[in-house]
Formats: C-alpha cells, sequence, structure tokens
C-alpha cells in the first residue's frame, strides 16, 4: 500500500513538473549573425485574447523583450509607460515603445533586469496603455522558467 502512495506521490510530483516546464518555449531562429534565440511564456488579456511574452537575443538586434498578439488599440505611439506586477509585489514602471512594424506588440526597456527578476516566480502582470485613456491587463504564468537558455542573460 506505501509504495503505491509513494509512486502515486511521484506520478504527481512529475506532471506537476512536468506542466511548469511546458510553460516556457526555448529555441532558435535565423542562421549567421541573424540567429536569434528566445524564450516564449503564453498568457492571456483580461477580455482572454491570447498573447505572448518574448524575450530573445541576437548580435544584431541586442536583447529584446515584448508582448506580441495586443488585440487592442494601443496607445503607445510616442512610447509609454507599463506597470508590471511580478507575484503581486508592488507595481514596476516600466517604458515601452511600439516596435517599427505593425503587428499589435510592444517593446519593454529592460529585458535583462525582467528577465533576471522572474527567476522562481509564478505570475506576471503587465497593464498597457490603450486609446481613450483606458488600460488593458495581460497576465502570464512564469513558472519554471529556465535562465540558463539565454546565455549572457543571468
Amino acid at each position: 500500500m506505501k509504495s503505491r502512495i509513494a509512486l502515486a506521490a511521484f506520478i504527481a510530483l512529475a506532471a506537476t513538473a512536468s506542466a511548469q516546464e511546458a510553460v516556457w518555449q526555448y529555441g532558435t531562429e535565423g542562421a549567421g549573425e541573424a540567429l536569434t534565440a528566445f524564450a516564449t511564456a503564453p498568457g492571456a488579456t483580461e477580455a482572454g485574447e491570447n498573447v505572448e511574452l518574448r524575450f530573445s537575443s541576437s548580435d544584431l538586434a541586442g536583447r529584446q523583450l515584448r508582448i506580441h498578439n495586443l488585440p487592442e488599440a494601443l496607445d503607445c505611439e510616442a512610447g509609454c509607460r507599463l506597470a508590471l506586477t511580478i507575484d503581486g509585489a508592488s507595481a514596476q514602471t516600466v517604458r515601452a515603445t511600439l516596435p517599427p512594424q505593425p503587428q499589435n506588440a510592444l517593446s519593454l526597456r529592460g529585458a535583462r533586469d525582467i528577465w533576471r527578476s522572474l527567476a522562481g516566480a509564478d505570475a506576471l502582470e503587465i497593464v498597457y496603455p490603450l486609446e481613450g485613456g483606458a488600460s488593458g491587463t495581460a497576465r502570464f504564468t512564469v513558472t519554471g522558467l529556465d535562465l540558463s537558455m539565454l546565455p549572457g542573460w543571468d
């Protein structure tokens, strides 16, 4: 009986660890100087729209952090400030801009510092400005981040 309980506990722990590790997707794309290493985590807006948090690093573009697939009309033409909260702690102000190509994305400043601050964290919430003075919120589960996956960022 004890061995069955131990086996069930082991399976539950393994499933939890797998689920935590599966949150982040890591990889590379491109070649040569355009080779880009990336780490992405899925998230959602309060309206239930899927968004993506993407850290990337390349020799050409440097270190970047973007939120992709934001569905709303963003109010960030001349730059903006976002409220970033990790695990419910006090919000930090982060500067952001719209990338040059239209893709409903925001490019956040301080990518390396944000990457480091997510070590051991479970949740990330980002509040961003919308046209007309409203705001939107994107939430991400960031459990299981492997800092070693983007060399030089730790």
